[in-house]
């Protein structure tokens, strides 16, 4: 499988991002507080950050994504009162997990440019 673990974990959290930000369709397929069966997702296909990670890493089987660590760091920067993702995904709406994201992404890429 091309996302085995033995690429670098910033690439891959870059691709991860991206898939998030497709799945989630502009707000269309996430859901905030409230998404219930604690399996990151809903009936009606809708997903939070944590279950989006979790749905996109096991249907494309990737491992060592530091998809999380640029989130997190993302947070600090943009979102210092939250304690952790998933308070942060059921407390905003999405245009402020929007940012976030975009914010980790360009952390993730600046990542790989120091590598380089």
């Amino acid at each position: 499988m091309p996302f085995d673990g033995t690429q670098n974990g910033g690439l891959l959290a870059v691709y991860m991002i991206d898939q998030m930000i497709e799945m989630f369709d502009g707000g269309k397929n996430w859901c905030g507080f409230g998404w219930g069966n604690g399996e990151g997702h809903t009936e009606k296909g809708t997903h939070c950050i944590v279950g989006a990670m979790m749905s996109i890493r096991a249907s494309q089987r990737i491992k060592g994504d530091r998809t999380s660590r640029y989130i997190r760091q993302a947070l600090d920067e943009k979102a210092r009162r939250w304690c952790g993702i998933m308070q942060f995904n059921d407390n905003v709406s999405y245009t402020h997990v929007h940012r976030v994201l975009l914010r980790a992404r360009e952390l993730a890429v600046a990542d790989q440019r120091t590598l380089v």
